[in-house]
């Protein structure tokens, strides 16, 4: 019967359970950082995984705050009549309404789906 035990794994590659180092794990975990994951024992078996939700969450908030930047300079520059095809010396309308609409869309999905996570 397989035993699931919530563990850490520190910044020297060492497995921490109840504050003690787990000797023989097998990580089965991308990279070498610090993270949260699972002890698993079964039989003879033991492995950590770790849980990659929190670095999904940090890179969620990274290109949310990418997006929320480009969106409000299209915006500026828009509002400005620079991105437009002026005619003469006057300025057109802004034209990328829609497309600035639909950067801040995709950034709510964005902020959703990292809020749904942890």
């Amino acid at each position: 019967m397989s035993r699931c035990l919530k563990a850490r794994l520190s910044s020297k590659g060492e497995v921490i359970y109840s504050d003690k180092v787990v000797s023989d794990v097998d990580i089965l975990s991308e990279g070498n950082a610090e993270s949260e994951g699972v002890l698993v024992l079964d039989k003879e078996l033991i492995f950590y995984l770790a849980s990659s939700a929190k670095d999904i969450k940090k890179a969620l908030i990274e290109v949310s705050k990418g997006l929320s930047e480009i969106s409000t300079s299209l915006d500026k520059l828009d509002n400005a009549g620079y991105l437009v095809g002026a005619s003469g010396a006057v300025p057109g309308p802004p034209l990328l309404t829609l497309n600035i609409n639909n950067i801040n869309n995709i950034r709510g999905k964005i902020d959703d789906l990292k809020d749904a996570l942890i």
